[in-house]
């Protein structure tokens, strides 16, 4: 079972390597940097073997949240790392929670269909790097 902990600015350097490893549109470590210096922001990380495996970044802001990343190193994928990370996150917990998506990411648009969400719209032209749209996806509670 993964350890999942909070995580502190001191990771950033290490989030934002997994993120070039894993994203073409990867975050920068100032980017963590900013998630860390605000207070509506949480990251946790998933440890395996007390190595980081993935996490994820949270955001809760008067009850209402957003999941703005979560990444999973493909070597630890589909083991349930990013089902813990989002129920650590506290995300699960909140009336409604928003994301968005890559229209081509189906292994994630299913996770987060297991998870609950369901999608709402499209933001078109979203991704900086290639020009895709992002699906906008919504879990709330009934």
């Amino acid at each position: 079972m993964p350890e999942i902990r909070e995580l502190t600015k001191e990771y950033a350097e290490e989030l934002a390597a997994i993120e070039r490893l894993c994203f073409t549109d990867a975050w920068s470590c100032e980017s963590f940097i900013g998630c860390f210096n605000s207070s509506f922001v949480k990251v946790f990380g998933a440890f395996e073997d007390e190595s980081l495996a993935g996490y994820i970044v949270a955001k809760n802001v008067l009850g209402e949240g957003e999941l703005l990343n979560i990444c999973i190193l493909p070597e630890y994928r589909r083991n349930g790392l990013a089902t813990a990370l989002f129920e650590a996150s506290g995300l699960n917990e909140l009336d409604k929670v928003f994301l968005e998506v890559r229209v081509s990411n189906e292994p994630a648009k299913n996770m987060y269909k297991k998870l609950g969400f369901k999608e709402i719209g499209i933001r078109a032209n979203y991704y900086q790097d290639n020009g895709e749209d992002a699906i906008i996806m919504e879990l709330e509670k009934s």
